[in-house]
């Protein structure tokens, strides 16, 4: 009888053992859990000097990207952690009205772009397809919040050269997209500018390769 006893009792011991075991895990395994949705839930500080001078979408997509600490914006210039300095770019200039052109084959593209702020650009697109089709679209595009991480180039197909621009993108929208990518040689003659674009109606998608590069008239 005594040895029954023990039995059960060892059982109940070590039944109740694992129980709490298993409990401990389920507890840390929820502070864990916790602790990386605090984190990811976290926002970065962005100080604002200006908000005319950037869109809100641009803003808030600063506050997501937690990773790199503290952000301030002021004039054309973003600054990280109070020590590494980007300067937004300076061309089109803000309120100018540019337009821009280019034709291969039959077929042409202008591009009328406004600068509002440091981020953001009103633009008219124009395709004609000589005697065939035409395509006409108005929108705004933005520069993305992580635009400081590097650096983008494109190459004059006039001459060659190689040069530094900046890409504005539009909302994606069904599988539509739209960047409009704008710079300048170090001449700074004129402006120039690339368009990724699909859903174009009658006409192609326009891609990097495929045409070339619009120039301010």
């Amino acid at each position: 009888m005594n040895k029954v006893l023990i039995l059960i009792f060892v059982s109940f011991v070590f039944l109740s053992c694992k129980s709490n075991k298993n409990k401990k895990q389920i507890i840390e395994k929820e502070k864990q859990t916790q602790k990386k949705n605090k984190t990811e839930q976290k926002e970065a500080i962005v100080i604002v000097e200006n908000k005319s001078d950037y869109s809100e979408k641009f803003i808030n997509g600063l506050k997501k990207m937690n990773g790199f600490g503290d952000f301030k914006l002021s004039n054309n210039y973003l600054i990280l952690n109070n020590k590494d300095t980007i300067e937004f770019p300076k061309r089109p200039e803000i309120n100018k009205r540019i337009v821009l052109t280019a034709i291969k084959d039959n077929l042409a593209i202008a591009l009328i772009v406004k600068r509002i702020n440091q981020v953001t650009i009103e633009y008219r697109l124009e395709m004609t397809k000589f005697g065939k089709a035409s395509y006409k679209i108005n929108g705004i595009a933005e520069i993305n919040p992580s635009f400081f991480l590097g650096s983008e180039s494109d190459t004059f197909s006039a001459t060659g050269t190689s040069y530094f621009s900046t890409t504005y993108q539009s909302n994606e929208k069904n599988g539509c997209f739209n960047y409009i990518r704008l710079g300048s040689t170090n001449d700074r003659k004129y402006l120039l500018g690339k368009i990724i674009k699909n859903c174009n109606g009658e006409i192609k998608d326009i891609t990097l390769e495929n045409f070339p590069t619009l120039r301010e008239k």
